[in-house]
C-alpha cells in the first residue's frame, strides 16, 4: 500500500513536471512561478540591458546606412536609400499639384476667351541610378558622373535642335 502511494505520488510529480529539487532551486520545469525572487530580478535586468541594446543598434544602423543616386528631370541627388520612396512620393505630388494648377489655369483661360501662355508641366524623370552604396562619399563620386553624362547629354541635345 505505501509502495502504491508512492508510486502514485511519483507519477503525479513526473506527469506535472514537478520536483521538489527542482522547486528549491527553481530550475525545475513547472508553471514558471518556482523562480525565486533573485532570479526573476535578474531576468529583469537582462530585459533592459537588451532594449537598450536594441537601441545601439538602431543607432548604428543609421550609422551604417546606404546611399542612392538619384536623378530627378535634369539633376542627380545623393539621397539615403531608405527615404528614395518618400522621394519619389514627393516629387509626384509636386507634379500633380502642378497639373492641377495648370489645368484651372486653362479652364480659366477658356472661359475668359483668351489664349493660355503656360505650358502643360511635363511628367518629372525619377530614376534611381545607383542603390546600396556603403559611403556617402562613394555615392557623391557617383553623383558627380553622372551630372556630368546629364551636362554632356543637354549639350548634345541642345546642339541637335540648333542644328535643324
Amino acid at each position: 500500500m505505501i509502495f502504491r502511494n508512492l508510486l502514485v505520488a511519483t507519477s503525479i510529480t513526473v506527469v506535472f513536471g514537478v520536483s521538489s529539487l527542482g522547486a528549491e532551486t527553481g530550475q525545475g520545469k513547472g508553471t514558471g512561478n518556482q523562480a525565486p525572487a533573485a532570479d526573476k530580478e535578474s531576468r529583469k535586468a537582462n530585459q533592459s540591458k537588451s532594449s537598450q541594446d536594441s537601441t545601439k543598434t538602431s543607432d548604428d544602423a543609421t550609422a551604417g546606412e546606404s546611399f542612392s543616386v538619384v536623378q530627378i528631370d535634369n539633376t542627380a541627388k545623393v539621397v539615403k536609400t531608405s527615404e528614395v520612396a518618400a522621394l519619389r512620393d514627393k516629387v509626384n505630388e509636386d507634379y500633380k499639384k502642378a497639373l492641377r494648377a495648370y489645368e484651372d489655369a486653362r479652364k480659366a483661360a477658356t472661359k475668359a476667351k483668351k489664349k493660355l501662355g503656360e505650358t502643360k508641366p511635363s511628367k518629372p524623370v525619377f530614376k534611381t541610378l545607383y542603390t546600396a552604396l556603403k559611403s556617402q562619399d562613394d555615392a557623391n563620386a557617383k553623383c558627380d558622373k553622372e551630372v556630368q553624362r546629364i551636362e554632356v547629354k543637354k549639350k548634345k541635345a541642345k546642339e541637335a535642335a540648333s542644328n535643324r
